[in-house]
């Protein structure tokens, strides 16, 4: 029988959005997506860019661009690159943000061995909820990771944002607002319960987390309640700020996230980026 040599190779699987999303009410119909960008499954380039957008004075930007970037290394490595900006955004001149940058950095290596990831230059700048100027706080080591004994700054895996995701769910439901407001407990469980500490996640393939641990005035008091980096605004709905959806595969950035609940009905995101890639057949 003749010998053969396996050879593998890597499939590109990358995108970004800037805005998108769908309202219920007063009338179902999407929110046409500005900017959408996916990257070849060989790999290269891709960008996007929308002027002014306007739908109805429900939400608008100023202008949106993307780009993804796929690269197949000589030693059988790979490299990601996807970013995601949303400029001057404004939610029912609720919710405002002079500038959202979503951005990951994945490098895949030639063997078997976990993903490496950055998200270094993902940012919102001049966010405003209700009038008020906001401040997302960072979380340090998904910001900022530690350097190892030697100087090196590490990259983050698949690990780290199941250790923070767990870590914010416990946090969610264990602060004050959850403690003195039924409602606000029924929900939050509903949504991060499942991310708890001994919850039993043992094989559990995805982890959801946060790129900010909670959000703060600049200068007075935010008319609402907040959750770590999930804020409630009467008469409006629930905003979601640096969520991260993470499995040893793939991850997702989404920077602002909108759940309406006013006459205006909906869900919305806005700087949004996702990166992976498989070897086929796989090591």
């Amino acid at each position: 029988m003749q010998s053969y040599q396996i050879k593998h190779d890597f499939y590109f699987d990358a995108g970004a959005n800037a805005l998108g999303g769908t309202l219920i009410e007063p009338q179902t119909r999407p929110i046409p997506s500005q900017a959408s960008v996916a990257l070849p499954a060989a790999g290269g380039v891709a960008t996007a860019r929308t002027e002014a957008f306007n739908l109805e004075g429900i939400i608008s930007c100023a202008a949106t661009s993307t780009g993804v970037l796929g690269v197949k290394n000589p030693d059988g490595s790979a490299r990601v690159l996807v970013t995601a900006v949303v400029e001057g955004l404004n939610l029912l001149d609720v919710v405002t943000a002079r500038l959202l940058v979503a951005k990951i950095a994945i490098d895949i290596p030639a063997t078997a061995g976990p993903r490496r990831l950055s998200l270094v230059g993902s940012q919102i700048d001049g966010l405003r909820l209700g009038g008020v100027e906001a401040r997302p706080r960072f979380v340090s080591e998904l910001r900022l990771p530690q350097p190892d004994v030697n100087g090196t700054v590490p990259n983050l895996t698949w690990e780290d944002f199941e250790r923070v995701g767990c870590s914010q769910a416990d946090a969610l439901l264990c602060c004050d607002g959850a403690r003195d407001c039924s409602d606000a407990k029924d929900w939050l469980e509903g949504r991060f319960g499942w991310m708890t500490t001994g919850r039993g996640r043992d094989g559990c393939p995805y982890s959801l987390s946060s790129l900010f641990h909670t959000v703060t005035a600049v200068d007075d008091v935010i008319p609402g309640r907040v959750f770590g980096h999930v804020i409630e605004l009467p008469a409006f709905g629930r905003i979601f700020l640096g969520e991260i959806v993470a499995s040893p595969d793939i991850v997702q950035l989404t920077m602002l996230r909108a759940e309406l609940g006013c006459a205006v009905s909906g869900s919305a995101s806005a700087a949004s980026v996702n990166g992976n890639g498989n070897r086929v057949p796989p090591i």
